[in-house]
């Protein structure tokens, strides 16, 4: 019996001599592990700063790979996807990043943004709401969740975001450009005004600003100035054919038909599917008296936007000054039937 109780025993020593060994080489293994796999990834994070991105991606791969835990990484990958316009990608490691560490305020920020560009403002805002519980401070946070409530039409939050961005950060122009465009939305456009000219001091650089300060000067009727910022528009980027669609009605409101005329040929040039450019162009006909080809262009904008209730108007208007009184009087109702306040003067 003595004999079998000293058998057990030893038996017993062993087993625990053997686990405690097999932990040891466990924690080593992990160790090792874990060394082999900060080193890929710090060597991933220098091409990430570099801007290689896909050579970044393969290193976090391979990080991954051997150890699977770690959520900086799969957040840096995620960053990686991004940057590569792999937007499903993204959130799914910016998830995986969350699953392991919820607390870091810059992977529900990440997360936000791919949902942004999923299309999913709703669940944007919600990881953006996350961030600012965290870091109410953080700007950039704020201006998304305004572009997010701007595009769930929730307008009056979007503006509060924006004004919050520029509270905590008064240089992003994008900010005052976004406020702005609120502001116009909801007839403020002497606010408007001012929030574009502070977006423009910011960043010179961006043709929609000038086409967006274009069109709140428009508003208020100041059509000189207005022609002066679609001309820096086009300027810094003569490829929007909407831009010479605009410069055409600051041009026809200051009495020059001719090159008006020009920038909505132009337009159609470039697009020949924009109605706007066929009525502008309707237009610029009837103001220099050639109202019969000015009819052939509001014909043209009707096929493409047969709802257009401006171009009834303006097709109303012509017709009558050819004195085909029927006709006016059939477009002249349909303008107003579609919702377009109509003044006729008697001839």
């Amino acid at each position: 019996m003595k004999t079998k109780i000293l058998l057990l025993f030893g038996i017993a020593t062993f087993l625990l001599a053997f686990n405690a060994k097999a932990q040891v080489e466990t924690r080593d293994t992990i160790r090792i592990d874990f060394m082999e796999a900060q080193q890929i990834y710090n060597y991933g994070v220098e091409f990430l700063n570099e801007g290689d991105y896909q050579q970044a991606l393969d290193l976090f791969n391979s990080s991954i790979r051997i150890m699977d835990e770690l959520n900086y990484v799969f957040h840096n990958r995620g960053v990686c996807k991004y940057k590569l316009e792999d937007f499903q990608g993204a959130k799914e490691d910016f998830q995986k990043a969350i699953e392991l560490n919820s607390n870091k305020a810059e992977y529900h920020y990440a997360l936000g943004r791919a949902y942004l560009k999923l299309n999913n403002p709703q669940k944007a805002r919600d990881h953006f709401a996350v961030v600012l519980e965290k870091d109410e401070s953080m700007a950039i946070a704020h201006y998304y969740m305004g572009e997010a409530n701007f595009i769930l039409r929730n307008f009056s939050e979007a503006l509060e975001n924006f004004s919050n961005a520029l509270y905590h950060g008064d240089e992003y122009s994008y900010a005052y450009y976004n406020r702005a465009n609120i502001k116009a939305k909801m007839g403020d456009f002497s606010g408007a005004l001012e929030d574009y000219e502070k977006a423009i001091r910011l960043n010179d650089t961006e043709y929609s600003f000038f086409n967006e300060l274009g069109n709140a000067l428009v508003n208020k009727g100041k059509y000189g100035d207005a022609l002066e910022n679609y001309n820096k528009a086009i300027e810094l980027n003569n490829d929007m054919y909407y831009l010479y669609v605009n410069r055409g009605i600051a041009l026809l409101n200051v009495n020059r038909y001719e090159a008006a005329l020009e920038d909505f040929k132009k337009a159609i040039e470039m697009n020949p599917g924009y109605s706007p450019a066929y009525n502008g162009k309707g237009t610029a006909k009837s103001r220099l008296n050639d109202h019969e080809k000015a009819i052939v262009q509001y014909e043209k904008a009707l096929e493409l936007s047969p709802d257009y209730g401006e171009v009834y108007y303006n097709m109303g208007v012509s017709y009558r000054m050819i004195h085909d009184h029927d006709k006016a009087n059939e477009y002249i109702n349909r303008a107003e039937n579609l919702g377009i306040e109509v003044k006729i003067e008697e001839d």
